[in-house]
């Protein structure tokens, strides 16, 4: 991300209790809210090392499920039978990751445990153990 620093003395840094995975979506929907504009540059590349911040299916699959159903239901509240459908496709999707996966009973139950703490609104690192 290209980010000036107007847009970050009033949108604020990513949100540390989200950890991993979707801040940045997080964030730019705050900057949209906030009247900046949010591009995206097909064209435009970066490098980094995969699994830089989180080697492990099980860490994707975890903070992804989390971090997806909690972001969107933060900026895009639906009612409850759509809200239940919303998360549905999140979980489904990630299922589906976690079923391509080497290790897909531990991705599957770290999707769980994602879900489980999206719902009971638990952030920050995942607690270990």
């Amino acid at each position: 991300m290209a980010i000036s620093r107007a847009a970050i003395d009033e949108v604020g840094l990513l949100d540390e209790d989200l950890f991993a995975y979707v801040e940045d979506v997080d964030w730019s929907l705050r900057a949209r809210a906030a009247g900046f504009e949010v591009l995206f540059v097909p064209s435009a590349h970066g490098w980094h090392r995969v699994g830089g911040s989180t080697a492990s299916a099980t860490h994707n699959s975890y903070y992804g499920t989390r971090n997806m159903v909690v972001v969107c239901e933060r900026h895009q509240p639906l009612p409850p039978p759509l809200s239940v459908l919303r998360r549905g496709v999140i979980l489904a999707s990630f299922a589906a990751y976690a079923l391509r996966q080497s290790n897909r009973r531990a991705a599957l139950a770290a999707v769980r445990a994602g879900y489980r703490d999206a719902r009971a609104g638990r952030l920050g690192p995942r607690p270990v153990g």
